[in-house]
């Protein structure tokens, strides 16, 4: 089986507006356990992409001089990253927290650029966010400190190529078989009803703090939850907790 790692850098975290500056990929070998290729580039059209916030800046070290220098056409390596997937044959594409963000981000760049992508738009994905079975909750279920936890170090965070290299290795940890069957149960967003003088219950169950996707609803305490495990989960929390969509 292939796995493609995939992540992306951009200008924002806003999956409907913002635009991919970095692209991240790692065919990888089940058998072997190792990756294939690697491959890093950066997205850059100097009519259509803004000038990065200093906070985009501080956090991946990605600077707009970069993008001048390195980045190269959007839509050419859109296009080539989905025959890339139909010729070396994958199965799966893989990144951390791709249903909350690489995903959205991905689909959204393809429909503003009009590209047809059928492999990238129909192959399955796995998120190492929701999907890994994990034997105990870990404490933290950022990339960084998932990778101590499975017993090594993860360098530069918030470059594409090394996140997705991270949350590879951690994957290889577990039985990839029991991984695709975790990501066939669907998952649920449920909200903690709190106060702000209760925001660390919530904060004790690892809800986060956000604006969900659809701007449907303000920014809230919210969480991803299996839907097998959600009516436990609820009972356990004591306090109140709603199921915002499935």
């Amino acid at each position: 089986m292939r796995l493609l790692g995939i992540d992306f850098e951009s200008t924002g975290l806003d999956t409907a507006t913002d635009r991919i500056t970095e692209v991240g990929l790692a065919l990888w070998d089940c058998e072997s356990q190792r990756p294939l290729v690697t491959i890093g580039m950066f997205l850059y059209d100097e009519k259509t992409y803004p000038k990065l916030p200093e906070e985009v800046v501080r956090i991946t070290g990605i600077t707009d001089e970069m993008l001048v220098e390195f980045g190269t056409d959007p839509t050419t390596n859109l296009k080539w990253l989905d025959s890339f997937c139909k010729e070396h044959r994958v199965d799966y594409l893989v990144g951390h927290n791709i249903a909350g963000f690489d995903r959205p981000l991905l689909f959204a760049e393809l429909d503003r650029l009009g590209v047809a992508a059928p492999s990238l738009r129909t192959l399955p994905w796995l998120d190492t966010l929701s999907d890994i079975p994990f034997p105990t909750q870990p404490d933290s279920m950022k990339l960084k400190y998932l990778a101590g936890d499975h017993g090594f170090l993860m360098p530069f965070a918030h470059r594409a190529v090394f996140d997705v290299l991270t949350c590879l290795q951690v994957l290889s940890k577990y039985d990839i078989q029991q991984v695709i069957a975790h990501s066939q149960i669907p998952t649920v967003v449920v909200r903690a009803v709190v106060s702000f003088a209760e925001k660390d219950l919530a904060k004790a169950k690892r809800f986060s703090w956000e604006k969900l996707g659809d701007k449907t609803y303000a920014k809230c305490w919210v969480k991803n939850i299996k839907a097998n495990v959600v009516e436990q989960f609820i009972k356990e929390c004591g306090f109140p907790v709603v199921i915002l969509k499935e």
